[in-house]
């Protein structure tokens, strides 16, 4: 399972770990296959569920978090549920985690303090990753005090940025704008500690195995981004759902930290929601609303009305 599986997963702490890229700003212009679909197609459903109880409306956008700059991020339903709700539901505090803290919460827990990076995987692994940090521009010298977890997110951070994707253009960080434009309310639903130690807690044994398959499959990044944004942008749950899990077959673990224990989670939450008064957006990473086991499901089991946009 490569580092895409969490762009996937709806961790959004992007621009924490961007900042550690040591100034990489240079992106080449490439087009994803997805784009010529995503502009200017009228699609009939969305990643947008409206859920329903007998007083309250809840809205479930499901998230990309990291977009090109000319992808147009939401969908006509979804910017509608925008205008209608009262409250907007993130992840995380985008404001908090740009603060200085939250650096320092990143460094505390990604860093190696003892060791480096060399001491912690193979020297199969290691050789792999001095090729690949090379080619894109990254010294040994520069990642070695990296635990394995947070170097899968910088060099696939890095790959997307070269590619010409940023976080300041995914679709929560838009509507967090909106949000404080038009004076809603902003909620999170966990803490950026907490997503932090859902990688973190993993073992050094699966960081490792989770690393090296990200290095083997960095160089179709492009494609399989191109694959799920398109699958988004059309509201093919089904399909969806096949491309965002395919990489986490071989690690029900990291499935189960990383989605499973989120949704359920925030499954109560989002039931207050549904329990007062009002309407409600709640923007979450899309792979947590597919699924059998994801809030979409979730919520129809508990006997709530749920339908797709």
């Amino acid at each position: 399972m490569h580092l895409f599986n969490f762009v996937r997963a709806g961790c959004v702490l992007w621009s924490l770990f961007l900042s550690l890229l040591f100034g990489l700003n240079s992106m080449v212009p490439l087009k994803l296959r997805a784009e010529s679909h995503l502009e200017g197609q009228a699609t009939t459903k969305s990643c947008l569920w409206e859920v329903s109880s007998s007083q309250a409306t809840v809205f479930l956008l499901g998230s990309v978090h990291i977009l090109k700059h000319d992808t147009y991020p939401v969908s006509p339903a979804a910017e509608q549920a925008f205008l209608r709700s009262k409250v907007v539901v993130l992840e995380v505090d985008l404001d908090e985690m740009d603060s200085f803290s939250s650096q320092q919460l990143l460094r505390k827990k990604g860093f190696l303090h003892e060791e480096m990076l060399e001491d912690t995987i193979s020297p199969k692994t290691l050789s792999l990753v001095i090729e690949k940090t090379e080619e894109m521009g990254l010294s040994l010298d520069q990642i070695r005090s990296f635990k394995p977890w947070l170097l899968m997110v910088t060099l696939t951070s890095t790959k997307l940025r070269k590619l010409g994707f940023d976080p300041i253009h995914g679709v929560d960080r838009y509507f967090f704008n909106q949000a404080k434009r038009w004076n809603k309310e902003i909620l999170s639903l966990e803490s950026i500690e907490y997503q932090l130690d859902r990688l973190d807690g993993m073992s050094t044994k699966t960081q490792e195995l989770i690393l090296l398959q990200t290095l083997e499959e960095l160089d179709v990044l492009e494609e399989q981004f191109g694959e799920v944004l398109l699958a988004w942008s059309k509201g093919e749950v089904n399909v969806l759902e096949a491309l965002l899990f395919e990489g986490f077959k071989d690690f029900p673990v990291v499935f189960q930290r990383l989605i499973i224990d989120r949704n359920k989670n925030w499954l109560p939450k989002i039931q207050r929601f549904l329990n007062q008064t009002g309407t409600t957006l709640v923007v979450v990473g899309a792979a947590h609303l597919v699924g059998p086991e994801g809030v979409v499901q979730l919520l129809k089991n508990q006997g709530y009305k749920v339908k797709q946009l």
